[in-house]
């Protein structure tokens, strides 16, 4: 169904980086190195699917992808495009053939064995999914605000799990962004009424801030630039995993095998924030008791008042998260050869 397609010559997001992979509207892109490769093990980041992934490089000084880059990292990301009317049939089986022609790409590219794989967001359960399918191509997984055991993924999917996503997808195909995403502000502004006090008062404690404000600016155009659920994989995500938690109950096929998390066996990291509504502690950490990893980690944190963005771009994701994340990376780069 997605064939490869000839790369287009830069990668909009950045303009440090290079498509050098399509297929279809999915592309890899290869951030330029700053220096001499430290690392011998590249990243090969993972991004969401409704979101953008730009919020990695959101600006200069509010980029992760930049902190490690700069580090000596060998950095890839796997977008997964604007989906159209003619995507509307694509499965989580259709996007992860992509994560492996991604991996197989980068691994002949960088003539290494295994790559480090970071996923963000639903971005985190298809690397969580791909490292169950494919342990020997990864040497570390980290899970960033991924959720993962919706049983415990809190209110906001109260919603979700009443849904009727067959009448949903049959009627519309694609799944808005903006549909999602309004539904999850109606939803956490109704039953949340605390939440929504702490951003007001976050808001007239830092209006004064022109850093504050631009960063708040750059937050509300990313989340503003939604695009479209595939119709099928949304399907797929409420009927498998939101309703019947089938990723930790080891239940979840693809392509007829089991995605058993239990196989995962390389040291994994789990990021998560407090404030997370869509990825809340309890639901993400969830995947360090399901994986074989005997070297498994949880780092928490709690600035700010969106929790899935603050995490990556608020208060504590450059001061806390960004070294945690480099040291831990850094400390199991190993050959990789």
């Amino acid at each position: 169904m997605l064939k490869p397609t000839e790369p287009t010559d830069t990668w909009p997001g950045a303009g440090h980086a290079d498509t050098i992979a399509q297929w279809d509207k999915m592309r890899l892109v290869r951030y330029e190195p700053r220096g001499p490769r430290r690392h011998p093990v590249p990243v090969l980041i993972v991004s969401p699917l409704i979101a953008k992934p730009y919020v990695l490089d959101l600006a200069p000084g509010l980029s992760l992808v930049d902190h490690l880059v700069e580090r000596g990292l060998e950095l890839f990301l796997l977008d997964f495009g604007i989906p159209d009317s003619r995507d509307r049939h694509l499965r989580f089986e259709d996007h992860l053939r992509v994560v492996d022609l991604a991996m197989k790409e980068l691994l002949a590219q960088t003539g290494v064995k295994r790559a480090k794989l970071l996923g963000y967001c639903l971005g985190g359960i298809f690397a969580s999914v791909y490292a169950a399918i494919h342990p020997g191509n990864v040497q570390n997984l980290v899970a960033l605000a991924t959720p993962v055991d919706f049983s415990r993924a809190g209110p906001v999917y109260r919603y979700a799990r009443t849904l009727d996503v067959d009448g949903l997808v049959d009627r519309l195909g694609n799944v808005p962004g903006e549909w999602i995403r309004d539904r999850v502000w109606a939803f956490t502004t109704m039953t949340m009424p605390a939440r929504n006090l702490r951003i007001w008062n976050d808001f007239l404690l830092h209006f004064w801030d022109p850093s504050y404000l631009e960063r708040q600016r750059l937050v509300s155009r990313w989340l503003n630039d939604l695009v479209p659920f595939p119709g099928e994989a949304y399907r797929q995500f409420v009927k498998e995993l939101v309703q019947a938690n089938k990723l930790v109950r080891g239940d979840l096929l693809i392509d007829g095998h089991a995605a058993d998390a239990s196989q995962i066996t390389c040291p994994v990291l789990v990021l998560a924030h407090t404030g997370d509504v869509l990825a809340p502690p309890e639901s993400a950490q969830a995947l360090l008791e399901v994986v074989s990893s005997a070297d498994r980690e949880v780092l928490t944190v709690s600035g700010g008042t969106l929790g899935h963005v603050d995490i990556v771009v608020g208060p504590e994701g450059p001061a806390i998260m960004w070294p945690k994340l480099t040291a831990w990376l850094e400390a199991r780069s190993g050959a990789g050869r």
